[in-house]
């Protein structure tokens, strides 16, 4: 196996030992795991249902921008301003 350091802020380490441990995972596993996620390619038309493949393309591609405000509102709406919780 190789070694990573990484550098990254306070909160961020403890979100990821947050959900690492929600997960059962040691923070190694879980990075290693989230970079084998995000580097799969998108699956093939023939390997999604037929319900999942006729709603492809529906939705206009949204920018990082655009996803990150649609989670925040999401989330405001699930549980609240922040800090009241």
């Amino acid at each position: 196996m190789a070694t990573l350091t990484i550098q990254i802020n306070a909160e961020q380490l403890a979100r990821a030992e947050q959900i690492a441990r929600a997960r059962n995972m040691s923070v190694e596993a879980y990075v290693a795991r989230l970079v084998d996620v995000v580097t799969q390619p998108p699956p093939r038309d023939e390997e999604l249902g037929p319900i999942t493949r006729s709603l492809r393309g529906v939705l206009a591609p949204m920018s990082d921008d655009e996803v990150k405000a649609a989670v925040e509102e999401y989330r405001q709406r699930k549980y609240g301003s922040a800090g009241q919780g």
